[in-house]
């Protein structure tokens, strides 16, 4: 993002103002990555399947072939990165939430970085660290891939502002290797672009030649998967409707994850608004670059399935830019009060949504323990539900154990109705194995 003339440079803080800063920003993060960072189990069927099938695939997994199935998902980075944590982790879901939490750390200290080259604040960075739209890539282990393409997206941005030859050629090199991490990574040339639009002629000519081979990319991912339904875009009203939940996430309070976004969720619209309004008061020509690099991440998926989380991360870079302007827009004081009201919202939905998930690790560790009791059994089992129960923790649980092919097969029932019960899972996420 390009530092704009108009921006005065502000005065650095004094050692006092420093040391309130620290003392602000602990306790928060203690806060919201606490209930992350502790969690006792995993979120989803993902981590479980790699950790069954790395005792027996060793990395077969992470150089997938892409002429079958799942397989269409060209992430060789990625899947490295995500057998690699959780080797790291030996299985053990606490580490491997930690490990997931100081990667989201060493991602704010580069955005702050590259922030500093462009000759901004590096204050917005720490944002990044507790804005709700990051949550899900964090607490989810197998959004590994998420995390590890804004890390290479960071470096590359970071060599493009200002480059040198060498550095341009890095910023090329990185930019590949984002390829191979997700395919999001399509939508950085345009990024490349404005960081180098008044930048040097190696920079320029590094952009032009990212542009180049993510056409070139595109072109390959959309022609292998022509016949796959995940690469099938359908630009109707649920397209739409993954957009407007992805806009509403982040002040939807009553709501862990885009795709439950519903209701009074919607509601989440309107201080969005609200703060578009008061960042505008300051730069709207920074404002209108946020936005775009807000929108930009989202391009490659809205049109594709239902609304995820993870796929938010990117965006928080562009929502942590838009609070920072309208926490520090002239105006009256209230301006200032509202702005930083509407933070404490966000703030509040980020604790929420780590409590959220380390409840579902909580409920997936539990069903793991109670699974372990059972003696092997050829036919299939049962796992009775209570009402209000994490139903559809069960549910992944259930499809890691056929999938993996455990024996017994697990599968998920609502109700009793005085079937064999094999486990038991209660409202309160405890489980138990029954005989």
């Amino acid at each position: 993002m390009l530092p704009d003339p108009a921006t005065t440079t502000p005065r650095p803080p004094t050692r006092a103002q420093r040391w309130r800063r620290r003392w602000f920003w602990l306790p928060l993060l203690l806060l919201v990555y606490l209930p992350v960072g502790s969690n006792p189990g995993w979120y989803n069927q993902d981590e479980l399947q790699l950790l069954h099938d790395l005792q027996t695939w060793s990395w077969r997994m992470c150089v997938p072939a892409i002429d079958h199935g799942h397989d269409l998902f060209y992430r060789p980075f990625g899947f490295a990165a995500f057998a690699l944590q959780l080797q790291l982790s030996d299985g053990v879901a606490q580490v491997a939430h930690l490990l997931s939490v100081l990667h989201h750390l060493a991602n704010a200290l580069l955005f702050a970085w590259v922030l500093r080259r462009l000759g901004r604040s590096p204050w917005p960075a720490l944002w990044l660290l507790v804005l709700p739209t990051a949550v899900p890539a964090v607490a989810w282990v197998a959004a590994v891939y998420d995390r590890l393409l804004l890390t290479v997206l960071l470096l590359a941005a970071g060599c493009l502002v200002r480059a040198k030859p060498a550095a341009a050629l890095a910023a090329v090199a990185l930019f590949v290797v984002a390829l191979g991490t997700k395919e999001t990574a399509v939508v950085f040339p345009a990024v490349a672009l404005l960081l180098v639009w008044r930048g040097t002629a190696a920079g320029r000519a590094a952009a032009w030649t990212m542009l180049a081979l993510a056409f070139a990319f595109v072109s390959w991912r959309l022609l292998a998967g022509a016949h796959d339904p995940t690469y099938q875009y359908r630009l109707d009203a649920g397209a739409l409707r993954t957009l407007l939940c992805h806009a509403a996430f982040p002040f939807a309070l009553d709501s862990d994850d885009p795709g439950h976004c519903w209701g009074l969720s919607w509601l989440g619209l309107l201080p969005l608004v609200l703060l578009l309004a008061l960042a505008s008061r300051r730069q709207p020509r920074q404002l209108a670059i946020a936005l775009l690099l807000a929108l930009l991440p989202m391009l490659p998926v809205f049109a594709l399935a239902r609304p995820e989380g993870h796929t938010l991360l990117l965006s928080t870079v562009a929502l942590a830019l838009v609070l920072d302007l309208a926490i520090t827009a002239p105006g009256p004081g209230w301006t200032s009060v509202l702005g930083w009201l509407l933070a404490g919202l966000l703030l509040a939905h980020t604790v929420v949504i780590g409590c959220s998930y380390r409840s579902d690790g909580v409920v997936m560790r539990n069903l793991q323990a109670a699974h372990r009791t059972l003696a092997p059994a050829p036919s299939a089992g049962r796992i009775l539900v209570d009402a209000a129960a994490r139903g559809w923790v069960v549910e992944r649980f259930a499809l890691f154990t056929r999938t993996a092919d455990l024996r017994p097969r697990l599968w998920s029932r609502d109700g009793q109705d005085g079937l064999p019960v094999l486990l038991h899972l209660r409202s309160d996420g405890s489980a138990a194995a029954v005989r």
